[in-house]
């Protein structure tokens, strides 16, 4: 039994020991049958005399909650003892007189542990006065649960609801059947049948439909309380999540910002490497070209400090055509001059380079 199922028939039995003491009961003087389904003869705390099982065309006996403590019932031997049927069986059971009856049919849930998983109908001829019996739904498991039906016997005939009924009481014989019906959803059962002379004032009927009413208040307390904590914890799952996504995205954002910061670095740690690289080079270029800028300024003024020396040699009276008269000699020397300081300029620039290149 489940927790809140338990605290549930706590209340509920509290509620029922407050009302011992002016609760409604039967009279057990109106009594005119009553069988122990599946147990064995005994008399109840309000002296109902209850006879051994007997009465049924088939079906199972079994005493499986005898070990059980049963909720909701001052007298629970009846509880604790069953009949049930692997398909619809029957109970037959004696009305000798005419007048006005209460059918009551005792019931309890000692094997399943949830609603839907046994259900059937109860059927007295023609009509079916109780239909799709959950005991577990009403009442849930270990608890004690009553249906109560008002009967008629006028003229020999059957009565339910002022609406005459078939097949279900024989006049011939003084009996009433009763059937358990089985559906789609395990075995039908019955755990104990009494039948009342009188009207339901001469019954529990105000003390249980009481106590009936106080369970049904404290389900639907319960099943607010149920649905708020689902809503809470549904609330809270959607807030942690949301929280989740923020400092998964917050963690995004910290691992992008790490990741640029760290390419950055990087980037600069290449540029700095190509500048070091890059400028030993350049500056070996620069050196080699002011070398060779150098070497040929020397050697052009070497080479027109020797023109000049020529020229002026040729001053004075028949200088002019002594220059003019040696001219082609000396455009040959200038040449020669010149090709000679170009060769011995590239010769020294390479060696220079070469020289560059081995210091590096």
């Amino acid at each position: 039994m489940s927790q809140s199922r338990s605290y549930l028939h706590i209340l509920l039995s509290v509620i029922l020991l407050s009302l011992s003491s002016c609760r409604s009961s039967i009279n057990p003087a109106k009594v005119t049958y009553a069988v122990n389904c599946g147990g064995s003869e005994y008399v109840d705390k309000d002296g109902v005399r209850y006879v051994k099982d007997t009465g049924y065309d088939s079906g199972i006996e079994s005493d499986f909650g005898q070990t059980i403590q049963f909720m909701l019932t001052e007298d629970e031997t009846v509880y604790k003892n069953e009949r049930y049927g692997l398909d619809t069986f029957s109970y037959t059971i004696p009305v000798t007189e005419d007048g006005k009856y209460v059918l009551i049919l005792k019931f309890s849930e000692v094997y399943f542990q949830k609603s839907g998983e046994k259900v059937f109908d109860v059927r007295i001829g023609d009509v079916s006065p109780i239909q799709n019996m959950d005991i577990f739904d009403k009442v849930g498991r270990y608890a004690a649960y009553d249906k109560f039906v008002q009967l008629e016997i006028k003229d020999g005939s059957l009565f339910i609801d002022d609406k005459e009924v078939e097949d279900a009481y024989s006049s011939d014989d003084d009996e009433l059947t009763i059937d358990f019906v089985k559906r789609e959803h395990d075995n039908p059962k019955v755990n104990g049948i009494i039948l009342v002379k009188g009207t339901l004032d001469d019954t529990h009927y105000q003390s249980h439909e009481y106590l009936m009413k106080e369970i049904e208040t404290l389900k639907k307390k319960q099943l607010e309380e149920q649905k708020a904590a689902a809503e809470k914890k549904k609330q809270t799952k959607k807030s942690q999540k949301e929280t989740g996504k923020k400092q998964q995205e917050k963690k995004q954002d910290q691992q992008a910002d790490d990741f640029e910061e760290t390419n950055e670095s990087i980037q600069e740690d290449d540029t700095e490497h190509e500048d070091k690289t890059k400028k030993p080079e350049e500056q070996r270029k620069a050196t080699n070209w002011d070398y060779a800028k150098n070497i040929q300024s020397d050697d052009f003024e070497e080479s027109y400090s020797e023109f000049d020396t020529v020229t002026l040699g040729y001053e004075g009276e028949g200088g002019l055509f002594e220059l003019m008269f040696s001219l082609p000699g000396f455009l040959i020397s200038l040449l020669l001059a010149v090709f000679s300081g170009s060769f011995y300029l590239i010769d020294k620039a390479e060696r220079q380079t070469k020289k560059s290149q081995r210091v590096h």
